[in-house]
């Protein structure tokens, strides 16, 4: 089976876990909680189809990108071998399976009528080290990436040429990596789930600079090269 099926089928399996449970499902649900974890409203059953629409129709988009990036990849001859196709439909599975899990969850509070969540729990942390997860497994296949307009740490320095990209395609997957190993020491050891989703905003804001002047650094590098080869 190829691999793009494969991803549409996890794409429908938050629809399937919901009919499976929806005879169990009571009319109200908890539709929202607030950073407290109480419940701040209440809504109808079939709010829990949001997302496997959601799933379905950010699976569709992910795996039209990726067409796109195969393209791009194979306008020249050196670039030709569908890595970025690969890439992109892996991610799209990866994210898939945290979605599968959220549904999973909303379906459990749903039936339950859980009122308050328990932030400090190891099911909200587990959320979050997976979060981390898949920064890590992101990470590691960013080096694969060639050059396109669709995905990868791309700047106007980075896409200067293929020698720039790679090197900070390489820089952007080991700064993921790095984002994706504090996520999940946050997720096992901050006082709460929320805290450590907060730690994990911290840390890909903090990345993100960093990686703008290391991709300008790696271009003006090139540049310096260039002009001493000349």
């Amino acid at each position: 089976m190829k691999l793009k099926n494969k991803a549409r089928i996890l794409g429908l399996v938050p629809c399937l876990l919901v009919l499976l449970a929806w005879p169990f499902v009571p009319e109200a649900i908890p539709a929202h909680y607030g950073a407290d974890g109480a419940v701040t409203r209440w809504g109808s059953r079939w709010e829990l189809f949001l997302m496997p629409v959601f799933t379905v129709a950010f699976t569709e988009l992910m795996l039209w990108f990726a067409r796109l990036a195969k393209k791009q990849e194979q306008t020249g001859a050196q670039n030709a071998g569908g890595n970025n196709e690969t890439v992109m439909v892996h991610t799209t599975i990866w994210v898939q399976v945290i979605f599968d899990v959220i549904t999973a969850a909303m379906i459990f509070t749903g039936m339950k009528g859980v009122e308050n969540l328990d932030f400090t729990g190891a099911f909200p942390r587990m959320i979050v080290a997976a979060l981390g997860l898949l920064c890590i497994l992101t990470g590691n296949r960013m080096p694969k990436l060639r050059r396109n307009s669709i995905m990868g740490l791309r700047t106007p320095s980075s896409t200067k040429n293929d020698a720039v990209w790679k090197k900070c395609q390489r820089f952007g997957g080991i700064t993921l990596v790095l984002i994706g190993a504090g996520t999940i020491l946050a997720a096992a050891f901050a006082p709460s789930a929320d805290w450590a989703g907060v730690i994990f905003l911290i840390l890909i804001a903090a990345a993100l600079p960093v990686q703008i002047l290391y991709c300008r650094y790696a271009a003006r590098k090139d540049s310096t090269q260039t002009e001493t080869e000349r």
